[in-house]
């Protein structure tokens, strides 16, 4: 079977938005055996989005996820806000340039275990930054610059 795709972003977003009045959902799954200590379990995560349209320059996308990556437990373990603005479009036949700016907030129930700063389902915080997506026929390149503020409570105790 042959399909034809143009701007396919598994894990990151392009600079252009989903359609105008329209709506669509993604699923990612992700699995990771022993990541409980003294477990050889496979633990696991799901996170479900929804993303629409509200105009060709402004998108929402709303997530959670349900996992048992940190608890016993397969339960509800964060939801995530996000928006994306395009700002600038230069569109030509066969490619074009496009820059937004975007803003995600994420709210997570799971255990402050690692230091990483991901907004994927481990960690509340919050990331803003702007995306530039470069088509050229096939060809798409895209950049993202972006901060991160992980917001754990641990960030703030006053501990010498």
């Amino acid at each position: 079977m042959w399909t034809r795709a143009q701007e396919l972003y598994i894990y990151t977003e392009p600079a252009s938005n989903v359609p105008a009045k329209s709506i669509s959902a993604k699923l990612s799954a992700n699995y990771a055996k022993g990541m409980r200590q003294g477990s050889e379990a496979v633990v696991q995560r799901y996170r479900p989005e929804m993303y629409m349209g509200l105009s060709k320059n402004f998108m929402l996308r709303a997530s959670g996820t349900f996992a048992n990556m940190h608890t016993d437990a397969f339960k509800f373990e964060s939801a995530s806000l996000y928006g994306k603005y395009r700002f600038l479009s230069k569109d030509e036949a066969h490619r074009h340039f496009r820059m937004a700016a975007f803003a995600d907030a994420s709210i997570s129930k799971a255990p402050f275990r690692y230091d990483e700063i991901a907004l994927m389902g481990d960690k509340t915080g919050a990331e803003a930054g702007v995306i530039a997506t470069q088509l050229i026929n096939k060809l798409a390149i895209s950049g993202t610059v972006s901060h991160v503020q992980v917001l754990d409570k641990s960030r703030f105790d006053d501990a010498p």
